[in-house]
């Protein structure tokens, strides 16, 4: 959801590099996307359906890890019972308290 707000969004400030890039993955990854989610999303005209690019990771994947090396700024966006992963590369990280959509109503997502 981050990434693809981020990714999408970015366009509309100049300020910011078409370099920069969101990337997500997750503490507690589900199997798949939230559905919720990808209906919220689809609402505010961000469509989540190609899987190729969102797909539930954990942040200890090959995937993140590869990627993870270019990156310049963390921000974890979870709750209070989030605990932040270790291992991460030395770059500032920030933790953001943001409620996990799963099991929320759209109207809350």
């Amino acid at each position: 959801m981050a990434q693809a707000f981020f990714n999408t969004e970015k366009k509309k400030f100049p300020e910011v590099n078409e370099n920069y890039e969101a990337m997500s993955a997750g503490t507690r990854p589900g199997i798949e996307i939230n559905p919720t989610v990808m209906e919220a999303m689809n609402e505010i005209g961000i469509n989540m359906h190609d899987t190729s690019i969102f797909f539930p990771k954990p942040l200890s994947s090959d995937f993140v890890v590869t990627r993870g090396k270019t990156l310049k700024r963390a921000i974890i966006a979870c709750d209070d019972s989030c605990v932040l992963p270790t291992g991460l590369p030395h770059i500032p990280l920030e933790k953001w308290n943001i409620p996990d959509p799963h099991h929320q109503p759209i109207e809350k997502v």
